[in-house]
């Protein structure tokens, strides 16, 4: 049986390959630092909204951000 990558496998290498700041990527995105941390950490879901907006402050698609997560799961 397949398993599906998690999306937010691929959210800590996206943001670090940004070049932006953990912080600055959640302030931009409307959530807290903390809430980033805790969806980057997998204590959180990720609500579709918040990848929208993650994705955007980043500057990938949804689709850009999924294939990463495959390449890092």
């Amino acid at each position: 049986m397949q398993t599906h990558p998690d999306i937010r496998d691929g959210l800590r290498k996206a943001i670090h390959e940004s070049g932006m700041k953990q912080a600055v990527v959640a302030e931009r995105a409307g959530l807290k630092a903390n809430q980033l941390c805790d969806i980057i950490n997998k204590r959180r879901k990720l609500e579709a909204n918040e990848l929208i907006r993650l994705c955007h402050t980043i500057g990938l698609t949804p689709e850009k951000m999924y294939e990463l997560a495959k390449k890092t799961a």
